[in-house]
């Protein structure tokens, strides 16, 4: 099973005071500058922890024919292990409501995907379904969160 997570786009619409030292108000990121070549089963983002599973970094070109919606970079959640990922943002968010926007296709080969999405443990996704070939769709939330709030995307 493959999710494509690409463009991953927080944008602070309120934003907290900045006086917290282990939260952030916004985070945009588009895994361009993760690595020079595709990287299976890779766990070093500059700002995600791999939370569960594995997940793999893929650039445009690769063997695979996997292709991103926009820039070079996308992010397989099943990985290559066979146990699906999650992705979690490494800092927690500043209290406020935030612009989520990110874009997802189906499986790039076969079969079908189930996407879970949670903000501050709310899940903006419950169990989106793509199917193999569907093409990228752009997803847009506003959410308020709490003080420390993590983002994560699950594949299951």
């Amino acid at each position: 099973m493959k999710n494509l997570l690409k463009i991953l786009t927080l944008a602070s619409i309120l934003v907290a005071p900045m006086s917290y030292a282990a939260t952030i108000s916004s985070l945009n990121d588009g895994f361009e500058t993760e690595a020079s070549t595709s990287t299976l089963n890779y766990n070093s983002f500059a700002n995600w922890d791999v939370t569960a599973g594995t997940v793999d970094l893929i650039k445009n070109g690769n063997s695979w024919g996997i292709t991103s919606s926009e820039g070079d970079y996308s992010v397989d959640l099943d990985g290559s292990s066979g146990n699906a990922g999650v992705l979690t943002s490494k800092d927690g968010f500043a209290a406020g409501t935030y612009m989520v926007s990110f874009d997802i296709s189906g499986n790039q080969r076969n079969g079908f995907d189930i996407l879970d999405v949670t903000f501050d443990g709310v899940k903006l996704v419950d169990g989106l379904v793509k199917q193999a070939g569907d093409n990228f769709i752009t997803l847009t939330f506003l959410a308020t969160v709490s003080e420390g709030a993590k983002l994560a995307f699950a594949n299951l």
